[in-house]
This record gives structure tokens, C-alpha cells and sequence, in this order.
């Protein structure tokens, strides 16, 4: 569904399937408590890929990916929280709603700029001429304008992902309030876990940033044509917005 603005809105979110959501959400809690295993839990869920209900149908799909990785023990407290609020998400009337932007800026009119230039200069030199000529100062407009067109996420958005914004996660809690968030259960193991992360993240921290800076451009200006990713990067950029949404259930 596009919007007047040229937004494009996801219609098929709305519906919810309250038997399995609540199927999903149960076995989801009892993971969490330890009551079953990670293979049991996921034979559970398994069972509702081809949901009727896109919310579910897109949740089952997000944890199989991570689905051998996942372990309550090694939970951080973000990821407990990130299931927690999935699980709002499963008691509540709400369902996800994915709207895409075309976002055009002046870094499209560089890239076909640099397009058209260097095929003139392939006309008038020849292609390996002028890939020795221009290769490199139209590779590195690639990189600034690969570094410029990616737009950089909202400093609180992990803290309420899946939610879009704190009154969407706010209307979510007022809408549901039989919804109990489960305590994160702090064991001796995992603060030590998370010691040796933070020491992990320490080391890493001594490594300078412009090192990774500097091997980053190396490798997109040196390495690889670089130049021919302008003709892609003419076009606008997608940004995608997620966000949940009350819906009527069915």
C-alpha cells in the first residue's frame, strides 16, 4: 500500500491470530525458564512458519537464523530484554508494519556525475585508459558517497526494537496490561561471561579507529573497481521503518 508522500506500508500485517500467538508465546516463556531445551523449543515454534498472522510468520523466521546459537544461559540482559518485548509484541493486538521510503539526495546527482565521466573518457581513451586515469579519484568518490547515502540508526533504537518509538512500546504496555515482564536471572557464570566480554571489549578499544578506517578504504578504493558501483549508487536510497501498530484480531 503506498501512502500520498510515496511511502510504502505493508498491508499484509493486519491480522492477528491470537491461538498462535499464544502457542508461540508459551513455549517462548518456557525456553526462557528453562523448562524445556532450545531443540524442543524450536520443534514448537517451527510449526508456525507459514503463520496466518505475518507477525508470528516473521518472528519464526528471525529466530531460526539464530536458532543454534541461541542459549538461555548465554543470554545477555539486551537480548533478554529484545525477547521480552517480542513477547509483548505476541500478547498484545498489535503486529508489525514495515514502511519503505525512497529517500533522493544530491549524492544521487554525484554518482551520475561521475558515471557520465568516466563513460566519456572511456569513449574518447578507451576503457582500460581510462579505468588507469580516473579508476582511482572516482573510486574514492564511491567510497564518500557509499559512507554518506547510509543512514545511521537512532541511538536509542536497539533499546526498543522492535518498537519504532517509546509511545509505540508505551501504547503497547497500556493496551496489555496482564503482560508480566520475566526477571533476567543473574547468575555467578554469566557475570563473569560478561566480565570477560567487557575485557574483550577493552582490548578491542586499544586497537585505533582509524586502522579499521584506513583498511576499509584500502580495500574498497585498491582492491576492488570500486568505480563501477557508481552507476548502482544512482539510485535512491530504501529506508526502511519498523514499527508495531494496534490491529483488530480476527
Amino acid at each position: 500500500m503506498q501512502t500520498s508522500n510515496g511511502e510504502t506500508t505493508s498491508a499484509e500485517s493486519m491480522l492477528v491470530c491470537r491461538h498462535d500467538r499464544d502457542v508461540v508465546a508459551e513455549a517462548t516463556r518456557q525456553w526462557l525458564e528453562q523448562k524445556i531445551d532450545s531443540s524442543c523449543w524450536y520443534e514448537v515454534i517451527s510449526k508456525f512458519e507459514e503463520s496466518s498472522d505475518p507477525t508470528v510468520k516473521q518472528l519464526v523466521s528471525v529466530w531460526w537464523f539464530d536458532a543454534d546459537e541461541l542459549s538461555v544461559g548465554a543470554l545477555t540482559k539486551t537480548q533478554w530484554d529484545l525477547f521480552q518485548r517480542w513477547l509483548l509484541v505476541l500478547d498484545s493486538d498489535r503486529t508489525l508494519q514495515t514502511t519503505s521510503t525512497a529517500v533522493w539526495s544530491h549524492w544521487q546527482l554525484c554518482s551520475l556525475a561521475g558515471t557520465v565521466t568516466f563513460l566519456v573518457a572511456a569513449l574518447a581513451v578507451g576503457w582500460w585508459t581510462a579505468t588507469l586515469i580516473l579508476g582511482l579519484p572516482l573510486s574514492v568518490l564511491s567510497y564518500w558517497i557509499s559512507n554518506k547515502r547510509s543512514r545511521p540508526e537512532a541511538p536509542y533504537a536497539g533499546s526498543i526494537e522492535p518498537f519504532g518509538s517509546f509511545s509505540s512500546l508505551r501504547g503497547a504496555y497500556e493496551s496489555t496490561p496482564w503482560f508480566e515482564k520475566m526477571r533476567f536471572p543473574f547468575r555467578r557464570r554469566k557475570l563473569l561471561s560478561d566480565r570477560a566480554n567487557a575485557w574483550r571489549r577493552r582490548i578491542a578499544q586499544w586497537i585505533p579507529r582509524p586502522f579499521w578506517r584506513f583498511q576499509s578504504i584500502f580495500f574498497w578504493v585498491f582492491v576492488f573497481p570500486s568505480h563501477l558501483f557508481l552507476p548502482f549508487q544512482m539510485a535512491p536510497v530504501l529506508d526502511h521503518t519498523i514499527d508495531v501498530v494496534p490491529v483488530q484480531r480476527s
